[in-house]
């Protein structure tokens, strides 16, 4: 038998550091779409909160830039990165894929390759850095037809 035993535990919020957070906003919010929650950029605090189907992340302002990541996160799909470094995964519905990928080539996002890949003969995805050099593939399942 597993762990957990049924338990309800979820988790509902992730926190990240970064030190551009209009550049984050920007990546999350305008390119992929992500529902804002809140919002505060001055001297005092800086943070911008996200939701995405019942988990919220939230980013906060570092004073100082972060180290640099090296390269991007390995991922079972496009197994092209080599840093053994977690990293997320966005499923962008099929509908929205091609908009959602021109608003991030639109902010000039950090691709992995040049264009979105068709993955393990299943899925179309493609690997970002997102602006705080964390890796992040999109992908979408195309409809069956």
């Amino acid at each position: 038998m597993g762990y957990g035993g049924g338990m309800a535990a979820r988790i509902r919020f992730l926190h990240r550091l970064c030190h551009d957070l209009d550049a984050i906003r920007a990546f999350y919010g305008e390119g992929m779409g992500f529902e804002e929650l809140s919002y505060r950029n001055d001297e005092e605090h800086g943070w911008v909160v996200f939701a995405s189907d019942g988990l919220q992340f939230m980013f906060h302002r570092w004073p100082e830039p972060l180290p640099p990541v090296a390269g991007f996160a390995w991922q079972p799909g496009d197994g092209e990165g080599t840093e053994p470094r977690t990293s997320i995964g966005v499923h962008v519905p099929e509908e929205d894929w091609s908009a959602t990928v021109e608003r991030l080539r639109a902010l000039d996002a950090d691709a992995l390759t040049p264009e979105p890949t068709f993955r393990q003969e299943a899925y179309w995805g493609w690997t970002l850095r997102d602006p705080a050099g964390e890796t992040v593939e999109i992908w979408y399942e195309p409809a069956a037809g």
